[in-house]
């Protein structure tokens, strides 16, 4: 038995239901089976969840729906074949595009110009980040896409903190690993007035001895294998199954993977849910149709998955805002890699076998913050980085340095002006941003890329192995908060307008929403962050449900 599944004795070791359970109605006498149903397990649905269920009425029934499995540390690929295994759409342009693996770890979704990336399991795209806890600049927030009431840094600043605290943040050490060094020496060396370098925050657990975290989760100090970004198998990573997910289940909350919500359907007082549920055999994975019915429902399938729900579940009599799939940003992402560093930099993941190497680092340990200008434009972020134990052999052969000694890599963020749309095509979600492979923010986060590169005294290499695409590990955008229906999906609380309203006001005099139906997830975000967004989306979530749980409309529902 695991650590895992000892943490989780009490539960019969995991944190999941048989989704047989959905099958069978509970409430024969309600015209809904749950009062609160959270879709996605990410950020924004775990935090939701988490406190939501702990104030919840007696008798009332809260659950979370994940597309997802739920993985256990130490079933995690770490080879390049488990890898493409465990693609759940299938990728190559020779092929139409279709689901290969419903129940598969990396969600790619292939466009003309722009490729996404996120995780799909319980927990989301916590399972495969860089666990990197980065606050915006201030000024970021005043942008006016923002809600006037999340412009004031004020605002979300508590529950910056709150969400830090819950998720273990740690500060690495300065110069914790070679590639850590390599990247604080570049940094020095670049000519820049308001150039800034700092050890990152992490969701990991960098320091004290093994043991049970404040969650009653058993987690190992970091080893430093790199495997951050394919799934830690030691569970030092922090990742939603450490914290927030565990607090959800201890407060009464049920807990549901391999269910897929493909739409939601408006009923008088309620919503009813169609999903998939995907039950793996031994001959492949089958599919099942079922529904169930909920008084209160948040979406939290991330920046794709929530538009995209949304976009399937639009009809005459359930409208939403003309914005809907608008805005969309991949958060300034770009990839990079030096060759030929003078120094050592050690960027090859070993995963968790002995390999006599030194320990390479998690994924992403420092942060070189170039602000050159008043221009949002202008200010950037660019981190370290390393090759997963599963990736690091492709990519040493690309590099023609199978280990990785003397390659850095680089990953950027700014602000990319959020000009992409998603849509529907052929049954699956797409994006739509002409010119994004050309645009002058990429050129100009390349040239960055040279600059730093002739600081690490080695030449930049763009990849075309990877293609030409925008590639984003950081979705943005498609369900953005407004105070208008008409620039905005949801408004600052995540309440999703209603499309047949737009123009008129409740009582209170506040925009129309359909009420009981919220976005809580990246997608709300209405802009490009220029920083990791995991902090960001979960300080928005804590927010959203602290508001959630005191609405007179719902007094009912919590205690």
């Amino acid at each position: 038995m695991s650590n895992y599944h000892r943490s989780l004795a009490a539960y019969g070791g995991r944190l999941t239901k048989s989704a047989h359970h959905l099958y069978q109605r509970q409430r024969p006498d309600s015209a809904f089976e749950f009062d609160v149903l959270v879709i996605g397990s990410g950020y924004g649905g775990s935090i939701c969840a988490a406190r939501l269920a702990a104030q919840l009425a007696p008798g009332k029934r809260l659950a979370i729906l994940e597309r997802g499995k739920e993985w256990i540390p130490g079933q995690f690929p770490d080879r390049f074949r488990d890898v493409l295994r465990e693609q759940r759409l299938t990728i190559r342009k020779r092929r139409a595009r279709g689901m290969r693996n419903p129940l598969g770890l990396f969600n790619f979704v292939k466009a003309e110009e722009v490729d996404v990336i996120s995780g799909s399991g319980l927990g989301g795209t916590s399972l495969i980040n860089a666990n990197v806890m980065v606050r915006p600049d201030a000024d970021t927030f005043y942008h006016p896409r923002w809600p006037v009431a999340l412009r004031d840094p004020s605002a979300l600043a508590p529950y910056f903190d709150l969400a830090a605290m819950e998720l273990g943040g740690q500060l690495r050490t300065i110069d914790a690993s070679y590639k850590m060094r390599a990247h604080r020496h570049a940094g020095s060396r670049m000519r820049s007035s308001g150039k800034r370098y700092e050890p990152a925050m992490l969701a990991a657990k960098l320091f004290g001895p093994d043991g049970y975290n404040q969650h009653g989760m058993w987690q190992p100090k970091c080893i430093g294998c790199g495997d951050c970004m394919s799934g830690c198998n030691t569970g030092a990573k922090s990742t939603l199954q450490m914290n927030y997910l565990p607090m959800a289940k201890a407060a009464g909350a049920e807990i549901y993977s391999q269910v897929e919500v493909k739409r939601i359907e408006k009923c008088e007082g309620f919503y009813r849910l169609h999903l998939n549920h995907h039950h793996a055999t031994p001959g492949g994975v089958q599919t099942r149709y079922l529904t169930t019915t909920a008084r209160v429902v948040i979406v939290a399938g991330g920046s794709v998955g929530s538009t995209e729900m949304l976009l399937n579940s639009q009809s005459s009599n359930f409208r939403f805002s003309d914005q809907l799939g608008y805005h969309w940003s991949g958060n300034g992402d770009t990839l990079g890699f030096i060759t030929k560093t003078q120094g050592f930099t050690n960027s090859a993941g070993t995963g968790t076998y002995p390999s006599g190497k030194p320990p390479v680092g998690l994924s992403i340990e420092s942060i070189l913050r170039l602000h050159e200008g008043e221009n949002e434009g202008n200010r950037i972020l660019i981190e370290d980085g390393n090759m997963p134990r599963a990736y690091a052999n492709v990519v040493g052969t690309l590099m023609r340095d199978i280990d990785l000694k003397n390659v850095m890599v680089l990953f950027g963020m700014g602000h990319d002006g959020s000009a992409g749309r998603i849509r529907m095509q052929n049954g699956l979600p797409t994006i739509d941003w002409p010119g994004a492979k050309t645009s002058e923010y990429r050129r100009y986060m390349r040239s960055h890329f040279e600059r730093i590169a002739t600081a690490y005294g080695g030449r930049y290499k763009y990849l075309r192995a990877f293609g030409a695409n925008l590639i984003t590990v950081h979705p943005l955008g498609g369900c953005n908060m407004s105070d208008d229906p008409l620039y905005g999906v949801v408004n600052d609380m995540g309440n999703v307008y209603d499309g047949a309203s737009l123009g008129y006001a409740n009582e209170h005099g506040a925009a129309m929403t359909h009420e009981g139906l919220y976005v809580v997830d990246g997608s709300i975000v209405p802009g490009s962050l220029g920083a990791n967004p995991m902090l960001t989306i979960a300080a928005l979530a804590e927010r959203t449900a602290r508001n959630i749980a005191f609405d007179p409309a719902l007094a009912d529902l919590f205690a």
